[in-house]
């Protein structure tokens, strides 16, 4: 069978307009396959945050830290100023890490509520976990970038 068309999922707050005084900014993954996954840029900051402090302050998420969660905190790589995309390199402990947050959803979702993020909501998560999932066992590369 082959497949003709991409698929591209939007999170909650890609979909809706930003409220009043906040960036619309949107991150992208990007399947080599051309599926994509969109997030608002308030859940990518949260997501990642979330992550480095399930690492650093909880210990519930293994080190070394992410590559991305790294990009993300230095301002490298899409998230310099310069805005070039980045590689997700080693998936499948990005989709761990993912599923330790979704494991301790409140306590992600609060983290994100009290530094003023938007959490995504556990129906994106787990879309991302999935989408995430997907491109790891085709072996597909997948990019981030700022839209």
């Amino acid at each position: 069978m082959t497949r003709t068309s991409s698929r591209i999922y939007r999170t909650t707050g890609s979909i809706q307009p930003a409220p009043f005084g906040l960036f619309e900014d949107q991150y992208w993954f990007t399947a080599s396959n051309g599926d994509e996954f969109h997030l608002w840029s308030e859940e990518t900051d949260h997501l990642l945050s979330a992550i480095h402090i399930f690492q650093w302050d909880r210990k519930r998420i293994p080190l070394p830290e992410l590559p991305i969660v790294t990009e993300w905190n230095m301002c490298k790589g899409v998230f310099d100023i310069g805005h070039s995309p980045t590689t997700v390199i080693d998936i499948s402990r990005l989709i761990d890490a993912l599923c330790v947050l979704r494991h301790h959803y409140a306590d992600f979702e609060s983290d994100g509520k009290s530094h003023g993020f938007a959490a995504l909501s556990t129906v994106d998560l787990d879309a991302l976990i999935s989408f995430l999932v997907n491109a790891r066992d085709r072996n597909d590369t997948v990019q981030l970038s700022e839209h």
